[in-house]
């Protein structure tokens, strides 16, 4: 793709940069997104990709914690130069943003659309509504920035990288030195890459050395094996010959599947892996302080996932919130699923994506003294450190830990809260707050699972990402406005909730092994100069492991402590955080990398298993139901999910319901109810004119053949053309403006051969409801149209209700809802109801969530959530006659039921 690139420059003062040593940032692309859609008070954003150039002083305190930076070259200013992809989304008006929030891509990706604004896609686009989902963080008016940190991330459009220099001795010789590979094999292969997964591996220096060496065990801490070079070499194995490879190694015979197979080879193209930190740090200090700035903002915040969130730690423990003229960075961080870890992030031949799991990734320099960010003492060799022990209070960040449980059993989190030994919990300081999703594997699995053959799923989809938003808000409010985020939330010692893992008290469950032992650091030597960046030792010397605590389970099997959200309280299965590697070559038994465990509960009491049965739990889905709304109001208050959430889990927990299929759906004929906004003629539409569309309206309620329909914005000529076109139906309501035929209606149809009107009336949505008026703060008046019916057949009764919210008075709305929950309870008593209508609210509004509070007498139903099938089709409300992929997700329209 060619790009004009637009060149802006940073301010000079001297031979300083105003920015902390950003030089200048190239725009490629600058475009309005969704078409000037606006978010609330900060109006439209755009959308800026380009790349971003970083100078680095490597005479400065700040830098020198840099490895290998005094060996990079320089520039005539005496600056280290790298560079990096940058895309940024933010106001249009740079006035309405007063926080920008830095992603730390994980390997070169984004995950903020999913984490933070529900929305999906790797490759941002101007024009793909679903890239920012329901756009939380764009109507709270903050500028995200995306930038590539990570040297060896593939070349990918949809991938950000990271353009750092190699080095060399001054005199010009290669530095030279050993780099480590290992591989897990599950299945057979002629060629493993040398690079973690799929990032660059360091290229071999001299591939016919015999110094490089490759062995082969068969467990973690088993003997090593050499591997007789006649069986491997440098290169590809492809259709029967070998193509030169110098970041592969092949083998004709195949490597065996089984074996753990660990490289260690000589390589001569080290680069500065350290610089990534000083450009995360750099481009929020170009934010936050450089006068010409294109993203200004005052404040900062930072959020890493995974590796990033290990990131995120590294950087803390070496400093680097504090720029090169000793300001402070990082406002705010949110460090998520990164477990006790940090990483290879600055020593000479990193791998950044390197981690470390109980059965890869092995003795990387990932977990390691210290884990909390208090100042704490190795009782082996009596070691005195902390994470944040580096930086002045003042300089430090605030912070908030989030950690599943996949992390306390495959990523050591217990010690970011324990003392080394794991006797005594450790408090986290005053700027920290930590969380524990009780249950929750490493990532969101997706629903349903797959297929089982046993009693048991691998893939746990226990949702949590309300969570994270939530909790980024919380940070952003703790942040920008001093408000104080929710106390702290994890298991704790004291409390019998962290537990050694042979502890922990499961149920009996049919076919349920639980794990024998979680990840375990060790205290490693790298050799006599880690701590100038330096490995000397690979592998390195294994010495002792920390102790690694787990949560306890209840008597469902799922974990106590921390945030335990509705699959925990109103459980329909057990959640367990990871799963076992089964029936592979090598490893059985072992905890399998990220992902956890589902086992739906019996529906009926099992002999085998100790846990409760669904029908002894919920005599019914709407009960079940109303227990997760109820509980979803608790996790409210505590500030673990937000109000536009809750209809989000309400979704997830029907899911769960109609997957698990306890009871078989009811064989009663149903009824079928449409809402139809058909739009008031307006001759100004066009091509798309009442004339021209009408026949199209009778074609869809014909296509579906409802028993009752209910239409919003109707004329009374469009009333009377509808009831010519379907011929079948009759229908009942009266205009807004007179009570009579003035105005919009808000009628009723319904199938006259099916159904007899018994009763019907109207009344407005206002403090005077009985005659034609405007409430509260509504631009104009609103009307509800009611009917009573009986079925022709069976004789049974059914009340329905329509209207039409007003479109701009928010309070107007909120009182609505209060007033048709109460008119629906006074007119339609005990018998059933349907509500129909054009609501003008989307699900997490305060509107919606008063309609549908669960009540003693009478709680009015979403039938999307009742629904015993997944609904299909757009999920969004549209407009402007247009259907197409790119639809908005906001729903206004509803269906409600007794």
């Amino acid at each position: 793709m060619k790009y004009n690139w637009l060149i802006l420059l940073c301010l000079l003062t001297g031979s300083r940069f105003a920015s902390g040593k950003v030089l200048s940032v190239a725009i490629a692309q600058r475009d309005t997104i969704l078409e000037g859609k606006i978010w609330g008070a900060a109006g439209p954003y755009e959308l800026i990709k380009g790349k971003i150039f970083f100078g680095t002083d490597p005479l400065i305190p700040q830098n020198r914690e840099i490895t290998d930076i005094e060996y990079a070259p320089v520039n005539e200013s005496g600056l280290v130069l790298s560079s990096a992809d940058i895309e940024i989304l933010k106001p249009v008006d740079s006035n309405k943003s007063t926080v920008a929030l830095v992603e730390v891509s994980n390997r070169g990706g984004k995950f903020t659309p999913s984490y933070f604004l529900d929305g999906s896609g790797g490759a941002l686009n101007a024009e793909i509504a679903r890239n920012y989902g329901d756009g939380l963080l764009l109507e709270e008016g903050v500028t995200i920035i995306w930038i590539g940190w990570q040297f060896d991330v593939p070349e990918q459009e949809d991938l950000l990288n990271f353009n750092t220099p190699a080095i060399q001795y001054p005199e010009g010789t290669p530095i030279i030195g050993q780099v480590r590979s290992d591989w897990t094999l599950d299945a057979p292969t002629h060629n493993l890459g040398l690079g973690h997964r799929t990032q660059i591996g360091y290229p071999v220096y001299d591939p016919k050395s015999d110094l490089h060496v490759l062995t082969q065990r068969t467990g973690r801490n088993t003997e090593r094996k050499v591997v007789p070079r006649a069986k491997w070499d440098f290169g590809r194995w492809q259709d029967g010959k070998v193509s030169p490879d110098d970041r592969t190694i092949y083998s004709k015979e195949g490597f065996q599947p089984g074996m753990i197979y660990e490289l260690v080879y000589y390589s001569a193209q080290p680069v500065v892996v350290g610089l990534g930190l000083s450009a995360i740090r750099d481009v929020i200090s170009y934010a936050k302080y450089d006068a010409n700035s294109v993203c200004p903002v005052q404040y900062g915040l930072a959020a890493g996932v995974s590796q990033t969130g290990r990131f995120l730690r590294q950087f803390l423990y070496q400093g680097f919130n504090i720029d090169e003229q000793g300001r402070k960075a990082y406002d705010g961080m949110m460090i998520i699923t990164a477990g006790g870890g940090r990483g290879s992030f600055n020593h000479r031949f990193a791998q950044p994506s390197r981690d470390a799991h109980r059965y890869s990734a092995f003795f990387y320099p990932t977990d390691l003294f210290p884990f909390t960010g208090k100042m704490q003492i190795d009782p082996v060799n009596m070691r005195r450190d902390g994470i944040l022990t580096h930086m002045p209070e003042a300089l430090q960040p605030r912070i908030i830990s989030v950690n599943t449980g996949y992390e306390y059993w495959g990523r050591s989190a217990s010690l970011i809260h324990t003392d080394p030994s794991a006797r005594r919990d450790i408090m986290p300081l005053e700027n920290e707050r930590i969380y524990h999703i009780a249950s929750g594997q490493h990532f969101v699995n997706s629903f349903p699972p797959e297929t089982a053959d046993k009693d048991y799923y691998i893939g746990n989809p226990l949702e949590f990402r309300p969570n994270y938003r939530a909790l980024f808000v919380a940070l952003l409010h703790w942040v920008r406005d001093n408000q104080l985020p929710p106390d702290s939330s994890y298991p704790l010692i004291r409390e019998g909730e962290l537990v050694a893992p042979e502890k922990v008290d499961y149920p009996s469950i049919p076919s349920f092994i639980p794990a024998v032992k979680p990840q375990e650091p060790y205290r490693m030597d790298y050799g006599p100069e880690w701590q100038k960046g330096i490995i000397a030792n690979q592998p390195p010397v294994v010495g002792e492991p920390f102790p690694v605590l787990v949560p306890q389970v209840d008597t469902n099997g799922n974990e106590l402590g921390g945030i335990r959200n509705v699959e925990l309280e109103v459980p329909l299965a057990t959640y367990i955080p990871y799963s076992l590697r089964e029936n592979m070559a090598g490893g059985n038994g072992e905890i399998a990398d990220f992902r956890g465990t589902l086992i739906p509960f019996p529906v009926s009491e099992q002999p085998n298993d100790a846990r409760p049965a669904i029908k002894t739990l919920y005599p019914d889905k709407n009960e079940y139901l109303d227990q997760v709304r109820l509980y979803l109001e608790k996790l409210q208050e505590k500030d673990f999910i937000l109000p536009r959430d809750i209809h989000r889990v309400l979704e997830r927990s029907r899911d769960y319901w109609n997957w698990i299929n306890p009871y078989p759906p009811s064989q009663k004929a149903p009824v079928k109810m449409v809402s139809f906004n058909i739009r008031y003629d307006n001759p100004g539409d066009g091509e798309s004119r009442w004339d021209a569309r009408k026949e199209l309206v009778v074609e869809v309620l014909d296509s579906i053949a409802p028993d009752f329909f209910g239409m919003q914005e109707a004329l009374r000529h469009q009333c009377k053309d509808v009831e010519r076109g379907t011929r079948g139906y009759r229908w009942i309501g009266v205009g807004r403006d007179d009570g009579e035929d003035a105005g919009e209606f808000s009628p009723i149809f319904y199938e006259r051969k099916l159904w007899k009107v018994l009763d019907w009336g109207t009344f407005w949505l206002s403090d005077t409801p009985d005659v034609p008026s405007v409430g509260w703060d509504a631009a104009l008046e609103r009307i509800v149209t009611w009917g009573k019916f009986e079925e022709k057949k069976s004789g049974k009764i059914i009340f329905v209700f329509n209207t039409h919210f007003d479109h701009r008075g928010v309070q107007a709305r909120i009182h609505s809802a209060k007033l048709i929950s109460r008119k629906i309870k006074d007119i339609a008593g005990n018998y059933p109801f349907l509500l129909s209508g054009d609501f003008n609210v989307n699900p997490g509004s305060e509107t919606y969530l008063t309609l549908t509070q669960p009540q003693p007498e009478m709680t009015i139903y979403d039938t999307k959530i009742l629904s015993a099938k997944s609904p299909s089709g757009p999920q969004g409300t549209f407009s402007g006659f247009l259907v197409s992929e790119n639809l908005p997700r906001d729903q206004i329209d509803y269906i409600f039921c007794s």
